[in-house]
């Protein structure tokens, strides 16, 4: 037999190598006769016996009794048969090692990690399925009213659209008085397949972003990767812890952040391990088996969201004409261009990305490249070049960092030349090289323990038209009880001149809504107070006093907010320096839904309409929180605030619900798509329960014990009194009651009249002919 090949992650069919020496197989097999016997394998009892061949010092057990072992023997050539079943030698397989103890009534086993399956744990891709999505229409709203320096303005911004399993069209618009007036914002159609993690978008929308090349505003189509559509998706690589055991074990995961704990069968298994926070780190696998045998094993490790997994791509393609004058003009649209980005992971530690433009005055590529040193830290390097009506330019960036528990580093420098152009960065008509730019950003943490953590910072940068500026910053931060304290120094250098200036900011909670703050600096002193609204109805405050410097004047400016079932109120006033006025805001949202129009808070990213069969008005919870939406009037209710493409928990307490509600479960989770209304029903149709006092044609009540049905549905039994116990009961059906020998059948008044305590008035029931009971 040929010596054992090296275990395999995930490869349930990997079978141990034979021996070369063969096994003494017996003369006569026919004649052997099997022993039943106990198997014991790693020191853990089997839970069923064997039947085993003993002959010499060859041991052979029937092929039918090792799948309960978790062996890898099923394609283990057999020995012989016996009585028809297949005997498989065990004593010469490489990495197993065989004895029979007591006697022989048990044989007992010892084998190698690599003799059982590789496992894999790892996190699911899949992203949950959007649920039932309602039509719905909806704008949103935003009013501001002020008066400051004795001048009064206006300011409305507005944000409209439609949606339905067919996706999102929508449009953004900015309303003022004075200066533009109305200025429509972005119009759009926008389609998502979350599997893919694909989104289309028509209309208004931007470019993406890459470290070198900055998100340009156009209208056109674009269509890429968002992994936004899938939030439970890591993108970047997951460090792979892998160990082996030989009995069933419980690993426990522990970090200075985090602890999970997993359970694992006997074998090599692997975990794709996902960090708190990303950076170096350790983790310790505390593997416990079957026997209470435990073991420490610590790995370390780096992550980087710069980089990719590999097997995901993430792309960008764009074509149209660049915006200009966005936010003051409604129709102002430049030249047109087209762009495309692709980024992959190419290993673990390497990805790389590319992004191309060409549009009538400039053309541009570039690549960028993320590496990590698990060692040493994290390497970033982009280069690009461009042709405009300004020339050849070029750009290039490197950038440095380690981040760790207890420090971290960036460093970071760019250098642009004065002809450098992207798509969107030349205006028309521009024909002058603007001045080469230099960037250099650095900065490093220290943590101190209980003293703090000490962060030092430096920005500079330069031009060749002699435009320099530095900024440096020293500061502390730390905690004293539940108290957060920053102190620092930094220093400004501009065009000659240099401000130096210290700083002092201290955060205090004093409970879950309210915190008390202040900060200090050369410019001014300011305390703060604030308590937050809750989740659902009610009101928040916050004050703010101090003395500004400049103008040696004092600061004192206070802000209330009500938040309610249909939207938010803000009144605000104040000094600030010489400035000093009142605003007034407004803030919420009007949606048609589910054939009703509803007036909400503000929808954010998606909601949900949530029916709870019952009229009566009762609150909804979202992640545990009150939200501030009732149902009631047989009416819907509208929960906003939700997350796009995962699972949101929405519940209700169900003790608050009357007795006529039908309700299965106080939960559900669903999932919304963006900006998209998904329906969830938490109860069914109300139900009417009432208690039905029946009695004879001698006006007594009814003998309990006997059978009730309602057409085809049995009710139950009468009870003493008469009494029958239905669980939903509209009027004018027909009950009919047997036993032995006897049979009658109760008419229910059409007209209900119910009591407090959910009974109505006995009804008579009128003997019927004898026949079989009704099954």
């Amino acid at each position: 037999m040929a010596c054992m090949s090296d275990a395999r992650a995930e490869d349930a069919q990997r079978m141990p190598a034979r021996s070369s020496a063969a096994a003494a197989v017996p003369a006569s097999p026919v004649l052997i006769r099997p022993q039943p016997m106990g198997l014991v394998i790693n020191r853990q009892p089997a839970p069923n016996p064997a039947l085993v061949v003993v002959s010499g010092d060859a041991v052979f057990i029937r092929r039918s009794d090792l799948a309960p072992t978790g062996l890898l023997l099923a394609d283990e050539p057999s020995a012989f048969q016996i009585a028809g079943h297949d005997y498989v030698a065990l004593s010469q397989l490489s990495g197993l090692r065989v004895a029979l103890e007591d006697d022989g009534s048990v044989l007992a086993i010892t084998a190698d990690p690599a003799m059982f399956p590789a496992s894999r744990h790892a996190r699911a891709d899949q992203a949950p399925q959007v649920g039932d999505i309602v039509p719905a229409a909806f704008i949103s709203y935003d009013f501001s009213f002020a008066r400051w320096n004795g001048q009064g303005t206006a300011f409305a911004f507005l944000d409209a659209g439609v949606s339905g399993g067919w996706g999102l069209v929508g449009t953004t618009a900015t309303v003022q008085s004075g200066g533009a007036g109305a200025v429509r914002l972005d119009s759009y159609f926008q389609r998502d397949w979350p599997g893919d993690r694909v989104r289309l978008v028509a209309g208004d929308t931007i470019t993406r972003a890459t470290e070198w090349s900055a998100p340009v505003r156009f209208a056109g189509v674009r269509i890429g990767t968002d992994f936004s559509l899938a939030p439970t998706l890591v993108t970047s690589p997951l460090p792979v812890l892998t160990a082996a055991a030989t009995l069933p074990s419980t690993v426990a995961l522990i970090s200075a952040a985090s602890q999970q704990t997993i359970a694992v069968q006997p074998g090599t298994f692997s975990i794709d391990y996902q960090p708190v926070f990303s950076g170096a780190g350790e983790v310790t696998m505390m593997i416990t088996d079957a026997n209470g045998l435990s073991r420490q094993i610590t790995r370390s490790f780096y992550t980087s969201p710069r980089l990719l997994r590999p097997g995901l791509v993430d792309f960008s393609i764009e074509a149209g004409v660049l915006r200009e004058n966005y936010g003051i003009a409604s129709f102002d649209y430049g030249a047109p261009f087209a762009a495309g980005f692709v980024r992959t992971g190419l290993s673990d530690t390497l990805s790389l990305g590319v992004r191309a433009e060409a549009g009538r005055d400039v053309r541009m590529l570039g690549a960028g490249a993320g590496w990590v040193v698990p060692a040493i830290g994290e390497f970033a390097l982009a280069a690009a070049v461009s042709d405009s009506a300004v020339g050849t330019g070029m750009l290039w960036r490197a950038q440095f960092q380690r981040t760790a528990a207890t420090h971290a580093l960036t460093a970071s420098y760019q250098r642009t030349s004065g002809t450098f152009a992207q798509a969107g960065g030349l205006a028309d008509g521009a024909r002058i090289a603007g001045a080469q730019r230099s960037e250099l950003a650095l900065a490093a943490s220290l943590s101190l323990g209980r003293v703090g953590d000490i962060v030092l910072g430096h920005a500079q940068t330069r031009n060749t038209d002699g435009e320099h500026f530095n900024t440096t910053s020293l500061a502390l931060n730390g905690d004293i009880s539940t108290a957060f304290y920053t102190i620092g120094l930094r220093r400004n250098r501009f065009a000659g001149r240099t401000n130096d200036a210290a700083f002092v900011s201290l955060s205090m909670p004093l409970g879950q809504r309210s915190n008390a703050g202040f900060r200090i600096d050369d410019q001014r002193a300011l305390a703060t107070f604030q308590i937050a609204p809750p989740d659902g109805a009610g009101a928040g405050y916050q004050m703010a006093l101090g003395y500004d410097a400049a103008s040696g004047a004092p600061i004192i400016d206070a802000a209330a907010l009500l938040r309610t079932d249909i939207g938010e109120v803000e009144l605000a006033g104040g000094r600030s320096g010489v400035a000093h006025g009142v605003r007034l805001g407004l803030r919420g949202s009007v949606v048609a839904v589910g054939g009703q129009v509803m007036a909400t808070p503000r929808l954010d990213d998606a909601f949900a309409l949530v029916d709870l069969g019952s009229d009566e008005a009762v609150t909804l919870f979202l992640e545990n929180r009150p939200v501030a939406v009732r149902a009631g009037a047989g009416r819907a209710a509208l929960v906003t605030g939700l997350q796009p493409y995962t699972h949101n928990r929405i519940a209700v307490d169900v003790a608050a619900l009357p007795i006529t509600a039908e309700i299965a479960t106080g939960e559900t989770l669903v999932v919304p798509g963006f900006r998209q209304a998904v329906r969830a029903k938490l109860g069914g149709a109300p139900q009417s329960p009432v208690t039905v006092p029946l009695i004879g044609s001698d006006d007594r009540p009814l003998k309990p014990g006997m059978a009730v049905h309602s057409g085809a549905q049995q009710l139950g039994v009468t009870g003493y009194d008469g009494l029958v116990f239905a669980a939903d009961l509209a009027g004018g059906e027909t009950l009919l009651v047997s036993g032995p020998a006897f049979r009658c059948e109760a008419r229910i008044p059409a007209a209900l009249s119910i009591t407090p305590d959910r009974r109505i008035a006995p009804v008579r029931c009128l003997p019927a002919a004898i026949a079989e009971p009704v099954p």
